[in-house]
């Protein structure tokens, strides 16, 4: 068990420092890909720096000290959310220029005739004894 734990802490570390190399490579791409996402990270941050400070505070730390991470994960974001649009646009492109089918529907307001209400007899509670309760004797 502890020679898995060394091998795993091995393996972590490698790919840490591999992304401790890339990570600035990572994140310009991410600004040519989508600089919105960057963008809204930083929004987010700084907005929970005002609403929550702790917390705000916290994110920024976790910003700094995992910085290979998060620039891998606003990469990987950008990817997904511009193969996302890449889908979407095709998928929506022919009906751009056709104009849909209408009807028009007349201002008259039509007043619906309904029958009176008629008020709910009382219920009477019955004091018989009926087979129930014989159940809790």
């Amino acid at each position: 068990m502890l020679v898995g734990m060394v091998v795993l802490f091995w393996v972590a570390k490698s790919i840490f420092t591999l992304l401790a190399f890339i990570a600035p490579v990572l994140l310009v791409i991410t600004l040519f890909i989508n600089h919105r996402i960057v963008l809204n990270y930083g929004k987010w941050v700084l907005n929970l720096l005002k609403t929550n400070t702790l917390m705000g505070v916290v994110a920024t730390l976790l910003t700094i000290i995992g910085f290979p991470v998060v620039s891998f994960l606003l990469f990987g974001r950008a990817l997904l959310q511009r193969k996302v649009n890449k889908m979407a646009g095709g998928m929506f492109e022919g009906d751009k220029e056709e104009y849909a089918d209408y009807q028009e529907v007349p201002d008259e307001v039509v007043v619906l005739e309904l029958p009176p209400l008629e008020p709910e007899p009382e219920r009477r509670v019955e004091t018989e004894d009926t087979d129930y309760e014989e159940l809790f004797d």
